[in-house]
């Protein structure tokens, strides 16, 4: 099962943000990214908000709840616009299983004071780290971290599944 640590409970409305490039997002991007999500869902080019993004997990930085993470977050997203949306973030391995205990970090970047949220990965039963909901506008920094191993003996790949 999924484990959330977060000292405060929201219930069903949290926060996040995917800041996107101007083409939108293509099946796989590597590295750090930044892209941008309209209110309805679409990014600039009007495109359904539905991809996969790749990267380097853990870092030299304890968190210490949400494992090991990079001193810069992975990536910073934003959500656009008045409304909510429904949005889903979850981590796997680059073959879609579960074979590590990954973490999803998410951070209120517009107000630092915001209680983190936290997902960790269950590899024993297959369970990805994984948080979704309804968010409101705003930035977030989404830091994707590992329990195993601090610095870069703890670097694994990972994909960020990200779907409405």
């Amino acid at each position: 099962m999924t484990k959330f640590y977060a000292p405060t409970i929201i219930g069903a409305t949290t926060l996040l943000t995917i800041a996107a490039g101007l083409g939108g997002i293509q099946g796989a991007i590597a590295g750090p990214e930044t892209f941008t999500i309209a209110a309805n869902g679409a990014i600039t080019s009007n495109e359904v908000f539905n991809g996969t993004i790749t990267g380097q997990a853990g870092g030299p930085t304890n968190s210490n709840f949400c494992g090991w993470i990079a001193n810069r977050p992975n990536h910073t997203f934003r959500i656009n616009g008045n409304g909510l949306m429904s949005l889903n973030l979850s981590v796997v391995d680059p073959n879609g299983g579960v074979s590590r205990p990954f973490t999803l970090l998410i951070k209120n970047a517009d107000d630092p004071s915001a209680d983190p949220f936290c997902a960790i990965a269950d590899p024993f039963s297959g369970i990805p780290a994984e948080i979704g909901g309804v968010w409101n506008p705003g930035r977030y920094q989404v830091f994707i971290g590992n329990f195993e191993q601090a610095g870069n003996a703890g670097r694994a790949p990972y994909v960020l599944q990200i779907s409405q």
